[in-house]
């Protein structure tokens, strides 16, 4: 019953819902939704863009600092040294292979250039088309990749070069996460994050131009 609640709930399981549905201790339920998650963590064992174009794109994923009381801001930001509008939010990158409709992602530490081009060098063949926003951090990824950029103060899409399909993941990631996990730690969210992308399949897109 567990199984099929954290496979088939779209706005995922908490472990106080198992609790009450199956009549466990929430200690218990905490620790079976764990180990139940930990089954389900997607294994790849292959590189993306090998028959098409792979999009990458980063996104912060928490809190809203506009609702947060003064003083619990205030300590976040003091711990974290977090700007004023990222207090509690957590950096996440993503990428999607078109071809094989799958996503990857891995919480970041930082949006420094090394840690988001690295995440690109490690799971993506060399020489694939890659495509992204226009953030600096990405700049000199054309030494491997064939490397489109997309400038949003200007286009979303040109042909077949934009990174919708990604941002439409985390639309669905971040609206399947509200009302359900109230507070999430970064060790948390990985492993939530990581069934969203074995349990959310990625249509094709199709463009005109």
């Amino acid at each position: 019953m567990a199984m099929w609640m954290v496979a088939n709930c779209k706005n995922g399981v908490s472990s106080w819902e198992v609790h009450r549905t199956l009549g466990i201790t929430q200690k218990s339920a905490w620790h079976m939704v764990h180990r139940i998650r930990l089954a389900l963590k997607p294994t790849f064992n292959h590189k993306f863009g090998f028959g098409g174009p792979v999009e990458s794109d980063e996104v912060f994923i928490g809190p809203n600092p506009q609702k947060m009381h003064k003083a619990r801001k205030a300590k976040i930001q003091a711990r974290d040294e977090q700007k004023a509008g990222f207090v509690g939010k957590t950096a996440v990158q993503g990428i999607l292979d078109r071809e094989y409709r799958q996503v990857r992602t891995q919480v970041l530490p930082n949006l420094k250039r090394e840690t988001l081009q690295g995440m690109i060098l490690d799971n993506v063949t060399p020489f694939s088309r890659v495509f992204t926003d226009e953030a600096m951090a990405y700049d000199g990824l054309s030494k491997n990749f064939i490397h489109k950029v997309v400038n949003h103060s200007q286009e979303y899409v040109r042909g077949q070069v934009h990174t919708n399909g990604i941002e439409n993941f985390w639309s669905l990631v971040k609206r399947s996460l509200k009302g359900t996990y109230m507070q999430s730690s970064r060790s948390i969210f990985r492993l939530i994050s990581m069934n969203k992308c074995s349990g959310i399949t990625i249509a094709p897109l199709r463009t005109t131009r």
